[in-house]
């Protein structure tokens, strides 16, 4: 049966606040180990800071997986996409790539509910089982499109459509 993707939902390994406070500590390290190079703190330190805060970048390079919300005729399914590493680590060149994670349960029929805003509510339901049963304590799931963008959409119709 044909399905539309109606969200991808970043899941980060941290909040964007706790990656710059290591961020801000492996610029620190980085700087104190060229120092004791001979380099001077006033031409190395502004290079590395330059460098590092353009390069690794918490929205781009911080994402450990996905929740894909997707609706057919029927029914609002969510899907986590993630990596399975034992650690995320946050300052790495070590490219780790995503799997499917098949959780039994994740969907739900759509003619159950009255309105959108019903909706809305059991699949932040489903984020929240998501995020307490299947993720790590430390990860961050980033709501705000689904938000934006959920006050906006009638599910029942997009379902008709398809």
């Amino acid at each position: 049966m044909k399905s539309v993707l109606l969200y991808e939902i970043p899941i980060y390994s941290s909040t964007e606040e706790k990656y710059n406070q290591k961020l801000k500590k492996n610029i620190e390290k980085i700087v104190y180990e060229c120092i004791s190079n001979g380099w001077e703190n006033e031409k190395i330190s502004p290079v590395i800071k330059n460098q590092h805060e353009d390069f690794f970048i918490w929205k781009y390079n911080n994402i450990v997986g996905y929740i894909n919300i997707t609706i057919n005729k029927s029914d609002i399914f969510l899907e986590l996409y993630k990596s399975d590493c034992e650690r995320y680590v946050a300052f790495t060149k070590t490219k780790h790539y995503f799997k499917k994670m098949y959780l039994n349960g994740m969907h739900f029929r759509i003619d159950r509910f009255d309105s959108s805003v019903e909706i809305n509510e059991e699949i932040m339901k489903y984020i929240v089982e998501i995020m307490n049963n299947h993720l790590r304590k430390n990860t961050h799931i980033d709501l705000e499109s689904f938000h934006t963008l959920s006050r906006f959409i009638d599910y029942k119709d997009i379902s008709n459509c398809i």
